[in-house]
């Protein structure tokens, strides 16, 4: 893996309305007294800049807030709205509602080549997972700028843009990518040290 963490960027998506939560921002959430945000951004290198696609939460390290437009417009019009604002020929896509993701896109940034567009995970059962994933900036620019529309475009529906390789994740890594959905997933992880 690169010891060039600048080279990279991170995108979070926590912008969706949470309504099998009770419709609760999940950034907000707490788990073990801190939020699903402060947990994903606590696995991630101080020095990587960090674009959170959703409305401004408190955390514990400095980042760049921005909001899709028009709100709630899904999860490739979040990403169209933090694309200007990634400087670095990589990025990192993570979704607010995966709080262990971090181990998983460290290890895929570094494993991202010259060749791929995007190195995405394919978890224990065979699921792609579209939300932690590693991409070529200029790459995703493209990608967007070929879409008529962002709002309301599936993250598999862009991704059928790109080139995808896919990395498959052991039993373990796959654990780590379980989101939080619902007060009993949110449950789980609490009990979970």
């Amino acid at each position: 893996m690169t010891d060039a963490a600048s080279y990279w960027t991170a995108v979070i998506l926590a912008g969706g309305r949470g309504h099998r939560l009770g419709d609760v921002e999940k950034a907000r959430l707490p788990l073990h007294g801190r939020s699903l945000l402060d947990h994903l951004l606590l696995q991630l290198p101080t020095q990587v800049p960090v674009i959170v696609v959703g409305p401004e939460v408190q955390t514990l390290r400095p980042v760049t807030f921005v909001v899709e437009q028009p709100r709630y417009g899904g999860p490739v019009a979040g990403l169209a709205a933090a694309l200007p604002l990634v400087n670095t020929p990589r990025f990192a896509l993570l979704a607010t509602d995966m709080p262990r993701a971090g181990a998983v896109i460290l290890e895929l940034i570094g494993l991202l080549n010259d060749e791929d567009e995007v190195l995405m995970p394919l978890d224990a059962s065979g699921h792609r997972q579209q939300l932690c994933s590693a991409l070529r900036t200029e790459a995703a620019r493209s990608a967007i700028r070929q879409l008529a529309t962002t709002t309301d475009v599936s993250m598999r529906d862009f991704m059928a843009l790109l080139r995808v390789r896919e990395w498959q994740l052991t039993p373990e890594q796959s654990l780590l990518l379980q989101d939080v959905d619902t007060p009993e997933d949110l449950q789980r992880l609490e009990a979970e040290r």
